[in-house]
């Protein structure tokens, strides 16, 4: 088992989308397009956080020692989604962990906002506006895509600003948001390693395929990337078996200036 000792919190982009092709947006001709693997968005996810949101035993010591310097207690920050969120909530409470997890939500989506999100206890609204149905169901349809589309845009922004001093950030099936996410996080977060899992489709397949070098780049920060890095990229995109792939990743990442005793130096 990995021990977890990044002190910097993991960003998770992921979602789940109804049955269908993504075509991105600004792919290359002949790009192509890519299915979202559901089920497979599903295990990565619940196998990402087993290992982040898992407490290693904490060693004895005499009361009289000096108590352990304190840091960020975020282990995970995710955008809500209502297809996303009942595994993040069902794996926090089932480890004993809620307090680990920071959920963030847009105020467009409140009318939409599945009542389970209520029990994450480090629950953000991304921006000031709250939206009612009735409200939304006024706009005419460029309006309701232009109040949509700013409602996110002030969510990332809070959710990704460069003081969140993220070490890595793992990108899993979606569509648009999951592309706008990962911009937004690899300009406010330079140091942090990324993770497209690529295997999960969708966006994230998109990323895989077309953005290796972004990647490597990151991984460069791990004194294993020499030998493991080619090995790992390959199983983002192919492998099935995601507790291998995330073990590999926490190596890198621990292995990483984001390692215990050096995370804070780093942002």
């Amino acid at each position: 088992m990995v021990l977890f000792t990044v002190m910097n919190p993991i960003f998770l982009s992921a979602s789940i989308q109804p049955p269908g092709i993504y075509t991105p947006s600004e792919a290359e001709p002949g790009t192509g397009s890519y299915d979202t693997d559901r089920f497979a968005i599903r295990e990565c996810t619940l196998q990402l956080l087993g290992e982040v949101l898992r407490k290693p035993e904490a060693p004895e010591r005499k009361e009289s020692n000096p108590k352990p310097e304190a840091f960020d207690q975020r282990a995970v920050c995710f955008g809500g989604h209502p297809r996303i969120s009942p595994f993040v909530l069902h794996a926090a409470e089932s480890l004993g962990s809620i307090e680990q997890v920071e959920i963030y939500q847009a105020g467009y989506f409140e009318p939409d906002m599945p009542e389970d999100h209520k029990r994450f206890q480090n629950f953000i609204w991304g921006d000031s506006r709250r939206w009612t149905k009735e409200a939304r169901d006024r706009l005419s349809e460029p309006e309701r895509k232009a109040a949509r589309d700013e409602s996110l845009a002030a969510m990332r922004s809070k959710m990704l600003g460069r003081w969140q001093c993220y070490c890595a950030g793992f990108f899993l099936g979606g569509k648009d948001g999951v592309e706008d996410e990962w911009d937004v996080f690899v300009r406010e977060h330079p140091q942090a390693l990324l993770f497209p899992v690529g295997s999960t489709g969708g966006a994230a397949r998109y990323l895989w395929e077309t953005k290796e070098h972004a990647c490597l780049k990151s991984w460069q920060r791990s004194p294993l990337f020499h030998n493991r890095a080619e090995d790992l990229y390959a199983s983002l995109g192919r492998n099935r078996s995601y507790r291998g792939v995330i073990l590999a990743a926490f190596d890198l990442i621990n292995s990483s200036e984001f390692s215990a005793g050096r995370a804070k130096e780093s942002c």
